[in-house]
């Protein structure tokens, strides 16, 4: 048996020693015949990616208790049953039910959820509001607005703090107010105008906003005024009648001259433009020219800020005269001797001084006998072909005033009764303006008043028809 298999290897050794015999002697002939390739570069080993941390585990959202919903969004319509309000810090529940159009039992639609939000969303008390259901109960998730601590100014030397901080007020700007910073570009941009208006057209308003603590803000406003635009140049185009010099003098506003730094009458203010608008149509309209008018005018700035240059347009029309005149209304007075004031005469070159002088004479007739304030309006008619203006003076008198009551103001050391002593206006008569300007001249002489402000009526709130002094 071991012959045998001693036998057996020994074939099957020199059966696979033949058969390997052939592709060894190819392998051979080969690389004899075949230049010998480079062996390719092995890769590079892979880097293996960072390893993540593992993700957290979802949120397992509680199952509520039975018969218990959790909050949702409100989308049909339901009956309120309860309403609850969240988020709130300042301002009371009861100021949100005040403003909410939907009360405990209304039936609560989309539309009406759409005017609840807008409701909310117009008291400007909150950024965010949201509205839910939790069952029959209206859910209000809100945001407030952080309120206003306080307003620092600086830098501002022209408007003092005091007037600033009134036109703050005004527009909703000012301690414990709610902050919107909606309203403070607004303001931002009103103390712009402001600083425009005087002519300061280099200011800049760097505004900050502070957050505090319990939702409260602190706005800082930083101004840099700059200098005030000078005018370098005043033209009046459509001219042709007068001396642009006359003109100019009449004027507030001037290009600087000798006493500009006394009078400042070289700075640009908008309310002193719009004086001298009405100053050179005036000018015109007192030397015949009834149809002058200021057709626009054209405010040009340098580029660096400082210089103004102003150009006004005006069309000055042709030469009238007075056609006539009469008086209409109700004559309290004597027509006779209100026409024996009447300065303008037929024949006359038109003139609104002359006009306006005439107006002031009736009315201190009519307010000797008791109408201080009367009225009397003059209403022309023009005739463009003949260049005449027929001139009507319509009175209205009005009521006739009784003063029921005469009060001194300023008075610190001087006794009442040593005023009422030069009053001849005497409290419970007629209001007589002629009775008023000798009072009041009585009282400018007395060694002890040094300034006098005014003397002027006021309507009694309880008798419209009576005034006091």
């Amino acid at each position: 048996m071991n012959y045998r298999a001693g036998f057996t290897a020994l074939v099957l050794l020199v059966c696979a020693a033949a058969a390997s015999a052939p592709q060894a002697h190819q392998a051979q002939q080969a690389d004899k015949t075949e230049p010998a390739q480079p062996a390719p570069l092995a890769p590079p080993p892979l880097t293996p990616p960072p390893q993540l941390p593992p993700a957290p585990p979802a949120l397992q959202v509680p199952q509520a208790p039975l018969g218990l919903q959790l909050p949702q969004a409100v989308s049909g319509a339901f009956t309120v049953g309860d309403i609850k309000v969240e988020g709130l810090q300042r301002i009371s529940e009861g100021t949100v039910f005040n403003y909410l159009p939907v009360n405990i039992g209304d039936q609560l639609t989309p539309q009406r959820l759409r005017e609840a939000l807008r409701a909310l969303y117009a008291t400007g008390f909150f950024r965010d509001v949201e509205l839910s259901r939790d069952g029959n109960t209206l859910l209000i998730s809100v945001l407030e607005r952080p309120s206003l601590e306080s307003v620092e100014i600086k830098g501002n030397k022209d408007i003092k703090t005091e007037d600033l901080q009134k036109s703050l007020r005004n527009v909703g700007l000012a301690a414990g107010k709610t902050f919107n910073r909606s309203t403070l570009e607004e303001v931002t941009q009103y103390l712009t105008d402001q600083y425009y208006s005087r002519g300061k057209y280099a200011v800049t308003i760097d505004s900050k906003v502070e957050d505090l603590a319990n939702n409260r803000v602190r706005v800082n406003l930083d101004i840099k005024e700059g200098n005030r635009a000078k005018i370098r140049q005043i033209n009046i185009v459509g001219n042709t009648v007068f001396k642009a010099k006359d003109i100019l003098e009449t004027l507030t506003l001037k290009t600087p001259n000798w006493n500009s730094w006394y009078k400042q009458s070289d700075r640009y203010s908008r309310e002193s433009l719009q004086g001298d608008l009405e100053k050179i149509q005036t000018y015109y309209q007192d030397r015949g020219y009834a149809n002058a008018r200021i057709d626009s005018v054209q405010v040009a700035i340098s580029p660096d800020k400082s210089d103004v240059f102003i150009t006004a347009n005006i069309t000055a029309g042709v030469v009238y005269r007075i056609s006539s005149v009469k008086l209409a209304g109700n004559m309290v007075v004597p027509e006779a001797q209100l026409k024996y004031l009447v300065l303008v005469a037929p024949g006359q070159i038109y003139s609104q001084k002359v006009i306006s002088s005439t107006q002031e004479l009736i009315k201190n007739r009519l307010g000797a006998e008791g109408f201080y304030f009367a009225k009397v309006e003059p209403v022309p008619t023009i005739d463009e072909a003949k260049r005449e203006v027929a001139l009507s003076l319509f009175v209205n008198p009005g009521n006739r005033v009784y003063v029921r009551e005469i009060s001194f103001k300023g008075t610190t050391r001087s006794n009442d009764v040593t005023l009422r002593r030069e009053v001849r206006q005497l409290e419970g008569a007629l209001l007589s303006n002629v009775a008023l300007e000798r009072s009041k001249q009585r009282l400018e002489q007395q060694p002890f008043v040094t300034s006098w402000m005014s003397c002027s009526p006021s309507r009694s709130a309880r008798a419209p028809a009576s005034a006091a002094a």
